[in-house]
């Protein structure tokens, strides 16, 4: 699959779960470095975190223990209110469950709302140039998906982060809804034999980048 298409396909994922120039299309921080070294301070968090294997993504990423697996049908039976935007996202994670490409999801058991989703999806190269599309279709979708749904929203942060492994886009969204903001981070991963997706909502502005940048291939 072409870079183009496989951003196409990606830009459903980051707008179903939840006046810009071209030039604010450049993704910040190019060829960030990533290093699998952590501070003493993160090593020790390291042990509140517990090791998950994603098959279809040929991954191993440390998750925060209190995050357990779930599906569309117990989610729906825990949410005791379920609004508009809430039964899109339900339906969206119905849909995705039919996906032969893979889909899993995560929730904190303490906010059933702070999710961390991963999508499988075809295989192809990545590199800062698609960076830059993926980027500017996402804007002009996201006018045409989340104004509709009176979700208002900001791009905090945009980074290309590279490795010999692994090469991640990272997006991330403030958003608003209802006076309620919270926060969504898509990144779309590429390694030499898998490329997949990893959306990260939540109520506290944690979007789990350390975890994410040193995923394990297997």
């Amino acid at each position: 699959m072409k870079p183009k298409l496989l951003l196409l396909s990606l830009l459903f994922l980051l707008i179903s779960v939840i006046s810009i120039s071209c030039d604010d299309y450049v993704v910040h921080k190019i060829n960030k470095t990533i290093t699998d070294s952590f501070s003493k301070q993160d090593k020790k968090m390291i042990k509140e975190f517990t090791s998950i294997t994603i098959d279809f993504a040929k991954i191993k990423i440390e998750l925060p223990k209190y995050y357990f697996k779930t599906n569309h049908e117990e989610l729906t039976s825990i949410i005791d209110f379920i609004d508009e935007n809430t039964q899109i996202q339900l339906n969206n994670i119905k849909e995705f469950e039919k996906s032969n490409k893979g889909f899993i999801i995560f929730v904190d058991s303490n906010n059933v709302f702070n999710q961390i989703m991963i999508f499988g999806a075809e295989h192809t190269y990545f590199d800062k140039k698609s960076a830059g599309q993926y980027l500017y279709l996402l804007e002009r979708q996201l006018e045409n998906e989340w104004i509709p749904r009176n979700i208002n929203y900001t791009r905090l942060e945009s980074n290309y982060l590279s490795n010999s492994n692994v090469r991640i886009l990272k997006v991330k969204y403030e958003t608003n809804i209802n006076n309620i903001t919270n926060y969504t981070t898509q990144y779309i991963i590429t390694t030499a034999k898998k490329s997949f997706s990893i959306v990260v909502n939540n109520s506290t502005n944690e979007d789990f980048q350390k975890n994410i940048a040193a995923i394990k291939l297997f």
